[in-house]
């Protein structure tokens, strides 16, 4: 019933946020880069905050703590961030130092990277050395998914499969199983609203800065009754398609002698689009691909 409930919410609360942006006149810029010819708004995010967050709250009243609830801080910093650069279009270098404000916070309520281990070789990082490598990791991944937020569903199928993997991957406690299939059916909702020609409602910044912080702590938690404690393999491995794209899209910035933040259409899902020339067969074919990717990561590094 609770899930029956979260979808009903979820695309009540997309329509009429969407209908409040466009009366207010914030919409998403039609530019070179667009993917949409319509009226579309940024407000995913917010319906994916929202929820999540009233979902948090009624926990709390009810006296559950299936996890630590200061995580509603960094998620909040990083949602507040994405959202004023949805409507004002902040300064990225501004973006960036909350990013790695909220990553900061993200470790020390214990989300730290302090072990290496690929291939049988283990390192094992010094305090300062694993908050930095946190650090660069966490906002690494926060950028990466953001950049995967390019054409339609994109994102949204990207995200599902990973819940859907973590459910695989991990034994959970009742409530973080739960929040995984809120967080699913939420994005479910938000793919409609993303896919309509009619009612059109990307994720925007607020939406594609906070799933990768969610995917971070549900990896966190899952790892917490695993036998396994190497946390890398298992960001790597949910992390495998956003990463790789990252790697390559900086690395042609930078052979074109352009600055990587700088935003352009040489992301894999705009090469893939080129072939297909449609949004919905591209983000499948990407969505499957990188399925196969973390198939195969799965079997060499983790199994």
């Amino acid at each position: 019933m609770t899930y029956i409930i979260f979808f009903f919410v979820s695309l009540a609360l997309n329509y009429a946020l969407r209908k409040l942006f466009i009366k207010k006149n914030i919409v998403d810029a039609i530019n070179h880069r667009s993917s949409h010819i319509v009226k579309a708004t940024r407000t995913g995010g917010l319906v994916l905050f929202t929820l999540l967050l009233a979902y948090t709250i009624f926990l709390y009243v009810q006296g559950i703590q299936p996890y630590d609830f200061s995580i509603i801080i960094p998620i909040s910093i990083l949602f507040i961030t994405g959202l004023y650069d949805d409507i004002y279009h902040v300064d990225f270098g501004l973006k960036f130092i909350f990013q790695i404000i909220a990553a900061k916070i993200l470790i020390d309520l214990g989300y730290v990277i302090d072990i290496f281990s690929f291939f049988g070789i283990e390192l094992e990082f010094s305090r300062i050395i694993s908050q930095v490598i946190s650090i660069i990791f966490y906002v690494s991944i926060f950028n990466a998914y953001n950049f995967i937020d390019g054409i339609d569903l994109n994102i949204h199928l990207e995200t599902i499969k990973n819940l859907i993997l973590l459910l695989i991957i991990f034994n959970y406690k009742i409530e973080i199983e739960k929040l995984i299939l809120i967080t699913g059916i939420i994005m479910i909702t938000n793919a409609l609203f993303n896919y309509s020609k009619k009612l059109k409602v990307f994720m925007g910044d607020s939406g594609s800065l906070i799933i990768p912080l969610v995917l971070i702590i549900f990896v966190f938690e899952g790892i917490k009754i695993n036998p396994d404690q190497n946390i890398i393999k298992y960001l790597m491995l949910i992390f495998v398609y956003p990463i790789f794209d990252l790697v390559r899209v900086v690395i042609i910035r930078l052979r074109n002698r352009n600055s990587p933040f700088i935003a352009d259409k040489n992301h894999l899902h705009h090469f893939v689009e080129k072939k297909i020339n449609n949004h919905f067969l591209s983000s499948i074919t990407l969505t499957v691909l990188s399925a196969i990717i973390q198939c195969i990561v799965y079997l060499l590094i983790i199994n």
